[in-house]
């Protein structure tokens, strides 16, 4: 649930954004609206979301107390650090060390050229179709999001589908690469296809009639939204499903079984290293992109070039990962444990505990 809500707000939102920008006050709507929603957050997390070292028992009787009497109460019992074990250095250290973890750096490197380019791309839109000859107003920019938000969220549909049905008559083994093999398909079609099919409508053409020369200015004419959509769609598409198949396989909680030899180690502190580095992916393409697709002053003479280095560069660094990840999984795996410190799946200087005091501020045990 998490997922899909995270990829629907990620992805549909410069639908209506696009459509609003359009109106009398401009990029201000857009920006009124988030605040209003973050406002509207704000308030509901400070009064419905528990504090969570706080044991709300049936026992506690808040209807005969004075509204001040129970609002002191709860203050009273309001613990900032409620952990029983102390902060070892070497437990506080593992979100770090995680970013030096084999597999952290492996799956990133495996999967950024396509998660990257997403989300560059969808930054860089206006640069290829809001000025001459399409000339999108922002309202028709947010329409081309329509196909990357329905083929997001029917991709994560299935992969959630399959998961289920994986686990239910196997021990799943082979999901995790499987996943990213597909990823990497989608986002490799789509990406080659975009850029190929946008720059071959958006290029001038000459066109001879009558044995005379004539330039003709068909720029753009046959150039579909639909199918810019569709093909837009493919390539987060592909960055949905890899983002997803690194999620289900680094969450600790995903997994009740031990991991197959071709799996990742099921550590949350990998997927924080995962994360960090796609992070930093993602900022160097969207802020590098508008000039690798935008050469010599053409704004799309360079997307075809670039287009095809990142497919190469996928298809490279992609097969040989998950080539690494099948044949040396349980080694791959030993060296994360090392790098971060555990001699075993326990954990290091004991997990940290999370303890609750009920009404009167007495300890509970978990």
């Amino acid at each position: 649930m998490y997922q899909a809500t995270s990829i629907l707000f990620t992805w549909s939102p410069p639908i209506l954004i696009g459509y609003l920008e359009q109106s009398t006050t401009g990029f201000g709507s857009p920006i009124m609206i988030l605040t209003i929603i973050q406002a509207f957050s704000i308030l509901f997390i400070v009064l419905l979301v528990p504090e969570t070292s706080f044991s709300r028992s049936s026992d506690i009787s808040l209807s005969n107390a004075a509204p001040r009497t129970a609002l002191q109460s709860y203050v009273q019992t309001l613990h900032p650090l409620p952990y029983t074990a102390p902060l070892s250095t070497q437990h506080a250290l593992k979100p770090i060390r995680a970013l030096a973890t084999p597999t952290a750096i492996l799956l990133s490197l495996s999967t950024f050229p396509i998660i990257a380019s997403a989300y560059a791309l969808a930054n860089s839109l206006p640069l290829l179709f809001a000025a001459m000859p399409t000339f999108l107003f922002p309202g028709r920019l947010g329409y081309l999001f329509i196909g990357p938000g329905v083929l997001s969220l029917l991709s994560i549909s299935t992969i959630c589908l399959v998961r289920h049905f994986k686990n239910r008559s196997s021990n799943g083994a082979g999901t995790g690469l499987g996943g990213l093999l597909a990823g990497s398909m989608f986002g490799v079609t789509g990406m080659l296809a975009f850029a190929l099919y946008t720059v071959t409508n958006l290029t001038p053409r000459v066109e001879m009639e009558e044995g005379t020369i004539f330039a003709l200015d068909t720029t753009g004419q046959t150039l579909s939204l639909k199918v810019v959509s569709l093909l837009f769609g493919l390539l987060v598409t592909g960055a949905v499903v890899l983002l997803t198949t690194v999620d289900n396989n680094l969450s600790s909680s995903s997994s009740s079984s031990p991991p197959a030899s071709s799996s990742p180690t099921n550590e949350p502190e990998i997927q924080l290293g995962f994360t960090f580095h796609t992070n930093v992916w993602i900022g160097t393409f969207t802020i590098a992109f508008p000039s690798w697709i935008s050469m010599s002053g053409n704004l799309i003479s360079g997307l075809k070039t670039t287009s095809v280095a990142l497919v190469v560069l996928q298809i490279v660094l992609g097969s040989t990962v998950v080539a690494g990840l099948w044949v040396k999984g349980d080694r791959i795996r030993l060296l994360d444990m090392r790098v971060l410190g555990l001699e075993r799946r326990g954990g290091v200087g004991g997990s940290l505990e999370l303890k609750r005091w009920d009404s009167q501020g007495s300890f509970l045990e978990a």
